[in-house]
């Protein structure tokens, strides 16, 4: 029945919400209870299997341990015991005989006394007796038997207590790292505040485990409901993304992963003409305010004062949208630069990196978004500084090979393409770029 219930508690562990080191622990804790309840049947038996009222003769544990009853004033209660010994003269006859304690106390002090062995505590109340070849031998076996058994349970508590909670500890494993590599290349106090407050809501956003590895194994219909799940206190916050989704169906399982969190505090320079990071930012927390300089300003220059562009942008907006769609051999300066307008702001951001890789697989989706947030070439000035001709050129030539595609191919269910009927199979050539759009 015991290997039944094991096999069974084994198939049950995978769906049970406790912690599995909280199982484990319960399991050998069950075990040694069972052993501690073999051990004190082998040492109860010895007294019951030899006459246990015969204490001169067959002197016993329980008799050594005096184990037996008394009235108020001390004195041992006996009584009238038939002799079922059939091989005694008195066969039949009632004897008066020491009174000893109920069973289940016998029981209760069997198990005591199989723990102290265990344990290797050997408190000495309870022991075999010296006259008990039996007791002693059963003693001798239980002190090996216990001294393995603790070792066991010693080695499997630390291993327990360092894995109760594995998450946590890799989390802390982490941090300790960063710790020791600030210290290493001696980094400033403010550069060390910046990078763990960005590192500590990296670890919140995603698991310490590798959650990216995990989740590309899963087929479609069980990893976007996992995405969602993992990310349910975000999404609400990301309400163009909610609604790509609903145009789209799928689409927060292929973006969210590739979003990267980030925190900054009050101040902070998210982006602007130092930095010109091709990224499109979304606030989770926090607020964000835009500032400019006057025409022909110089940022670093003492004495120039950047002006407020429109109220300060809050959770659920987004913004430096329109460095996302630059060409990578187009050079660009932001005219604006986004400063972190509270004490703590938490955002996740999509580099334009990360965008192209989406945009090799899912060109209809990449062709919606770029409708909706892409700056058109006569009003990319009043962002950046920029080649508005070669953005242009850009900009035309990927929607000339997109309509290139679409005129040789139709799309079928199923993903699959095939020619028109009666249409030419060959292959558009493409438009290459001369050096005035370089």
């Amino acid at each position: 029945r015991l290997f039944k219930l094991s096999k069974f508690m084994g198939g049950e562990e995978a769906d049970t919400p406790i912690n599995p080191s909280v199982l484990s622990l319960a399991k050998m804790l069950f075990q040694l209870l069972f052993i501690a309840h073999i051990l004190g049947c082998i040492w109860h038996s010895i007294f019951v299997n030899n006459d246990p009222y015969d204490t001169r003769s067959s002197p016993n544990w329980v008799s050594y341990a005096g184990l037996y009853e008394t009235d108020a004033n001390g004195t041992v209660k006996t009584e009238w015991v038939e002799n079922t010994d059939e091989a005694s003269d008195h066969f039949g006859e009632f004897e008066e005989r020491i009174k000893y304690v109920s069973m289940s106390l016998q029981y209760a002090n069997s198990i005591y006394w199989a723990f102290t062995t265990m344990t290797t505590v050997g408190y000495g109340d309870i022991g075999p007796s010296l006259w008990s070849k039996g007791e002693i031998a059963i003693t001798i076996l239980s002190q090996v038997v216990g001294t393995t058994i603790f070792a066991y349970v010693i080695g499997s508590l630390v291993n327990l207590v360092l894995n109760l909670d594995p998450g946590e500890r890799h989390r802390k494993s982490q941090v300790d790292y960063l710790n020791n590599y600030m210290r290493d290349v001696d980094m400033s106090r403010d550069g060390r505040k910046s990078l763990r407050r960005h590192f500590n809501y990296r670890l919140r956003f995603k698991s310490v485990f590798q959650e990216d590895s995990i989740l590309e194994l899963l087929p479609p219909h069980i990893r976007n409901p996992a995405i969602h799940y993992l990310h349910r206190s975000t999404l609400p916050r990301l309400p163009w993304l909610c609604e790509l989704e609903s145009e789209f169906r799928g689409v927060i399982g292929i973006i969210l992963p590739k979003l990267k969190p980030a925190a900054y505090c009050f101040g902070d320079v998210i982006n602007g003409p130092g930095l010109n990071a091709r990224e499109m930012c979304f606030i989770v927390a926090g607020g964000v305010q835009e500032v400019h300089t006057p025409p022909g300003g110089d940022w670093k220059k003492p004495g120039v004062k950047p002006t407020l562009l429109g109220p300060k942008m809050g959770e659920g907006t987004y913004f430096a949208q329109a460095t996302l769609f630059v060409p990578d051999e187009i050079q660009f300066i932001m005219k604006s630069e986004f400063h972190a307008a509270a004490s703590k702001v938490t955002m996740v951001i999509l580099s334009r990196s990360d965008y192209a890789a989406i945009k090799l697989v899912y060109k209809d989706v990449c062709q919606s978004i770029e409708k909706d947030l892409r700056i058109p070439p006569e009003l990319i000035h009043q962002y950046l500084k920029i080649d508005a001709m070669a953005y242009s050129e850009a900009i035309n030539e990927g929607e000339g090979d997109d309509e290139g595609d679409d005129h040789h191919k139709d799309k079928v269910p199923g993903g699959a393409a095939k020619p028109k009927s009666g249409g030419s199979t060959k292959k558009t050539k493409k438009k290459r770029r001369g050096p005035k759009g370089r």
